[in-house]
């Protein structure tokens, strides 16, 4: 195949003419946070909406809101993500509201939250996963779309952000320590707050071993330059 032939080819795939899956799958929304997350870990982002006419109030709602497992083993009584995830939007007056995705359901309206006809309002989104959960949280995932919508007086829709699709998954399980009570003939530990989750075991074991490599490699370069 001659080289413009191949270039020929080459602008025809690009004008459209093959759309392969894999392309389709390029142009998907990523989720935010997207990356797994250890519980005390903080993701933030924005989204902003916009009001065609005059809007009383803003309303945030979480629509598609579900949980599976990720991992090759999940707890046998999983916990319930959607009641543990923390949501946060602040607008840049410092007007905020906090709560739960669960409480986002039924959708919320936003504290003094008015907006003007044809004004738009960006606001600050955080998702944390709180420290304080437990080993019925390790290795779920949950998926969910959040959109903001600007209503009249009337209850009427007068202006939308774009969907935020919201997914991540929980690492780690909480880290055990002595003896403690037996569950299903494995001895069981007690929590150690000073390190709460990690789901890495494999990866603590060999940051040990570097680093006992590297005391070895510094005490055997100190002793050839004892020697010098």
């Amino acid at each position: 195949m001659t080289k413009r032939l191949r270039v020929l080819l080459g602008s025809v795939a690009v004008l459209g003419f093959s759309v392969t899956p894999a392309a389709l799958a390029d142009v998907r929304p990523t989720p935010f946070p997207g990356d797994g997350l250890l519980p005390g870990d903080t993701a933030s982002t924005s989204i902003t909406v916009a009001a065609m006419g005059r809007a009383d109030n803003v309303e945030v709602q979480a629509t598609r809101v579900q949980q599976r497992c990720a991992a090759a083993s999940c707890p046998a009584h999983p916990g319930t993500l959607a009641d543990m995830l923390v949501i946060s939007l602040r607008d840049a007056s410092g007007n905020a509201w906090t709560g739960t995705l669960a409480d986002l359901a039924a959708g919320v309206t936003l504290p003094h939250s008015s907006l003007p006809p044809g004004h738009a309002r960006t606001y600050g989104l955080s998702l944390t996963l709180p420290a304080s959960g437990d080993n019925s949280i390790e290795g779920l995932a949950f998926s969910a779309n959040l959109a903001l919508t600007a209503r009249d007086a009337n209850g009427h829709a007068v202006g939308s952000s774009a969907d935020q699709t919201l997914g991540t998954g929980v690492l780690g399980e909480k880290v055990t320590r002595g003896s403690g009570a037996t569950r299903n003939g494995v001895a069981q530990g007690t929590a150690d707050d000073s390190l709460p989750f990690t789901g890495y075991d494999a990866i603590l074991a060999l940051l040990v071993a570097v680093a006992l490599i590297s005391a070895g490699v510094s005490s055997v370069m100190a002793a050839r330059s004892g020697r010098r």
